[in-house]
């Protein structure tokens, strides 16, 4: 007895395949996907990691450094290690207080452009930004024009941990 059965062809042609619910399903799918997609705009804030200017190479004369040390109740402001003034609350007021007397630091550092932002544990990161928005410029109101203008104060900031 030959074996014919394994070599017989097939006389019925293949069924095709029917896509139709498949693109229904597509039709209703990707409008639904797009409407409810959440778009976000992401915020991102330049931040530096402080360098030890030995370590960088860097030689100069005398580098001053502003530190604005952030506590729960309180903000410092340092200029080298040298206490220039201090507020006993961290609220709009002391944050005011802080843009005129970094203002009157940049006018006599004009070439300065970094400042450390030194943080105590547990401030909200709200605070945080909130803080070095006050570091990096200032709103200024012309007196002829009466328009406001941005001075850039200390844009240049490393953050790092409240002593």
């Amino acid at each position: 007895m030959p074996r014919r059965h394994h070599y017989r062809r097939l006389k019925q042609a293949p069924e095709e395949i029917n896509i139709t619910t498949f693109l229904n399903l597509m039709v209703v799918l990707i409008p639904f996907l797009l409407i409810t997609a959440v778009f976000s705009r992401l915020a991102v804030v330049q931040m530096n990691l402080p360098v030890e200017e030995a370590a960088a190479g860097v030689e100069q004369e005398k580098v001053q450094n502003i530190d604005v040390v952030m506590r729960q109740n309180s903000i410092e402001l340092l200029l080298d290690q040298k206490r220039l003034a201090s507020w006993q609350s961290t609220d709009d007021v002391a944050k005011k207080q802080l843009s005129e007397k970094l203002r009157e630091l940049k006018q006599g550092l004009p070439d300065k452009t970094d400042a450390f932002l030194l943080v105590e544990q547990d401030i909200p990161y709200k605070a945080i930004i909130a803080m070095m928005d006050v570091m990096r410029a200032q709103v200024i109101k012309d007196e002829g024009s009466g328009k406001h203008r941005l001075e850039y104060l200390f844009p240049d900031i490393s953050l790092g941990d409240a002593p």
